[in-house]
C-alpha cells in the first residue's frame, strides 16, 4: 500500500481529489483518504505509517462516529478488570461513577462524538454544573470534572484523540473548582460520649466502640465475635467493612477495610469487659453489633432510624451537645487518643490511615493544641 493516481486506476470517474494515501490504521482497518496534489498524500501518508508504527496513530473516524456513553461503556469494563493501581474497581466505586455519569455527564454529553468535544464547551459546562435544582457545589464539581476528564484521558489511551480535550495543553485544568479541606470536625468529650451512649440503648456498646476505637461504620457492622480478642490486652481485628450499593452491583458488599489492610486496634479495659458481656455464648462468625431482630446493620438505615433521634434526644437533654454524623466517634475516638498523649502511630492505628503523614493532615488541630502542653511537660524536666 502507498501512494496512487485514481485517475490511472479509474479514468472513467473524473474526481478533484485524485491522490490517494492508501495505508492500514492502528486497528488493521484499511484508510484511503484522498488529497488534491500529491504531496499532500505522500506527506499524510508518512504521518500515519509512522504513527502506526510507533504507537501514536490516532483514529478521528472512530471518534467522529464514537459517542462519550459508548466510550463510557468502555472505561467502566476496563476498570472493572483492571484499574491504574492493577485492580478493578470496588462495587462502590462502580455505583458512584455510574450515579455520576447519568445524573451529570449522559445528560450533557451522552450522544457527543468525541471529536467534537472542546474545553471551552467542558469549562462551561462545570462552572454551570447544576444538582437538585440549583448550583452544584465545589466538591460535586470537582468530582465530576475529575470523572469527565478521567473518562476522556482513557480515549487518548486508546488513540482516539490527540490530547484531552478537558485539560488544557500543559495538562492542568483551569476550571477545577478548589475545595477547602473540611476542618470543622466534633469531637465530643469522654463526659458527653459517656451520657450520649447511655441514651443509645441497645446500641449503647456500639456507640462506645465507635467513639473510643474509631472504627468506620462499615467497619463496626462488619465486625464479628472472633475478630475480638477479650481478657489481658484486650484488641480488635478489623479485618472488614460493609458497603451498600444496587442490587445490580452486588447489593450489600463486605470487603476489605478502606486503606486495604487489616489492623489490631487496642481496646480500653472497662469497654473490653462489656463486649465480653455482650458476646457471652455466641459463635465467632456472629457479627457482633446487629440490628434488634439480629440482621446486618445498614448504615442509611441506622442514621435516619437510630442516630438522628438519638442526637436530637441528646441535644434537648443535654447542654451544649453538639450536632454530629456517626462519622464524627471516629473523630471523636481519635481526638481522646490524642488528648491522653497517644503517640501518633498508635493514632494512625485508631483512625486506620495508610501513613502517619495522613493522620496528621487529618488531624493536625488536635496536634496543634498539644503543642503548649508539650512545652510545659518539657519545662518540668528542666533543672535550672
Amino acid at each position: 500500500m502507498a501512494v496512487y493516481d485514481a485517475r490511472e486506476r479509474f479514468p472513467d470517474k473524473p474526481t478533484v481529489k485524485p491522490w490517494v494515501a492508501d495505508f492500514r490504521d492502528a486497528s488493521g482497518a484499511r484508510r484511503q483518504p484522498r488529497f488534491r496534489t500529491k504531496k499532500e498524500a505522500e506527506a499524510h501518508y508518512r504521518e500515519q505509517t509512522l504513527a502506526v508504527s510507533s504507537g501514536t496513530h490516532v483514529d478521528m473516524s472512530r471518534a467522529k462516529a464514537m459517542t462519550v456513553s459508548q466510550l463510557n461503556k468502555q472505561f467502566v469494563t476496563f476498570k472493572l478488570s483492571v484499574s491504574a493501581r492493577g485492580k478493578p474497581w470496588a462495587p462502590a466505586t462502580h455505583a458512584k461513577h455510574r450515579a455520576q455519569f447519568a445524573k451529570f455527564v449522559e445528560p450533557r454529553w451522552g450522544h457527543t462524538p468525541l471529536a467534537s468535544i472542546r474545553y471551552v464547551n467542558v469549562s462551561d459546562w462545570i462552572n454551570g454544573l447544576e444538582s437538585d435544582g440549583g448550583p452544584a457545589g465545589a466538591s460535586t464539581k470537582r468530582q465530576v470534572a475529575k470523572m469527565f476528564s478521567q473518562l476522556l484521558g482513557y480515549a487518548v489511551r486508546l488513540n482516539l484523540l490527540p490530547g484531552n480535550p478537558a485539560k488544557l495543553r500543559d495538562g492542568s485544568i483551569d476550571y477545577m473548582p478548589r475545595v477547602e479541606k473540611r476542618t470543622d470536625h466534633v469531637y465530643l468529650t469522654m463526659e458527653q460520649l459517656a451520657d450520649f451512649a447511655g441514651k443509645a440503648g441497645p446500641y449503647e456498646d456500639m456507640i462506645l466502640t465507635a467513639g473510643l476505637c474509631g472504627l468506620r461504620f462499615g467497619e463496626l457492622a462488619a465486625l464479628r465475635v472472633g475478630n475480638l480478642t477479650l481478657g489481658s490486652n484486650a484488641s480488635m481485628s478489623v479485618e472488614a467493612s460493609i458497603s451498600d450499593v444496587p442490587k445490580d452491583l452486588g447489593g450489600r458488599v463486605e470487603k476489605s477495610p478502606k486503606s486495604g489492610k487489616a489492623r489490631v486496634v487496642p481496646l480500653p479495659a472497662k469497654l473490653a469487659k462489656r463486649l465480653e458481656a455482650a458476646v457471652e455464648g455466641r459463635r465467632p462468625d456472629e457479627r457482633v453489633f446487629t440490628s434488634p431482630r439480629g440482621l446486618t446493620l445498614r448504615a442509611e438505615n441506622f442514621r435516619r432510624d437510630v442516630f438522628t433521634p438519638l442526637v436530637k434526644a441528646a441535644r434537648a437533654d443535654l447542654s451544649g451537645f453538639p450536632v454530629l454524623t456517626p462519622h464524627d466517634l471516629r473523630h471523636t475516638a481519635v481526638s481522646l487518643h490524642i488528648r491522653v498523649g497517644s503517640n501518633v502511630k498508635v493514632v494512625q492505628r485508631i483512625a486506620g490511615h495508610a501513613t502517619a503523614v495522613l493522620t496528621l493532615d487529618t488531624y493536625a488541630g488536635l496536634f496543634d493544641e498539644d503543642l503548649h502542653e508539650s512545652a510545659a511537660r518539657l519545662d518540668a524536666k528542666l533543672n535550672f
